[in-house]
């Protein structure tokens, strides 16, 4: 599991006070959170790995970066198939949808007036 704890506390401190009370982090956030940091895992994967060429098959194969510096790249690296990478990619895009569908109901919610209880004060 990612570590929300910073991330969650910079968002609760950006929240308006006149929104009406949530239960914090909301679990849509806290699951878009480890997202991102799921993926950006993968990210440094694919970026900093040690990419490699089978000249038999034609197959690329990856070695992860940690990998790399501690037992060998050649003994280690993986098949890539075009799958893998064409999946994070979806992954990527439905986490920004997460990000927009979150921003569009935060945004809303600011801009409704706060119900009557919470105008007295």
């Amino acid at each position: 599991m990612a570590k929300p704890d910073a991330a969650t506390a910079v968002i609760g401190r950006e929240t308006p006070s006149r929104l009406p009370p949530l239960r914090w982090p909301p679990e849509s956030i806290t699951s878009v959170i480890d997202e991102f940091a799921s993926l950006t895992t993968e990210r440094n994967n694919y970026v900093h790995g040690l990419w490699f060429t089978n000249q038999d098959t034609g197959g690329v194969l990856r070695a992860e970066p940690s990998i790399t510096h501690e037992m060998g790249p050649f003994t280690t690296a993986k098949p890539v198939s075009i799958k893998q990478p064409q999946h994070v990619l979806l992954r990527m895009e439905a986490l920004v949808n997460a990000i927009v569908r979150i921003w569009g109901a935060v945004t809303a919610q600011q801009a409704s007036p706060p119900p009557p209880s919470e105008q007295a004060g």
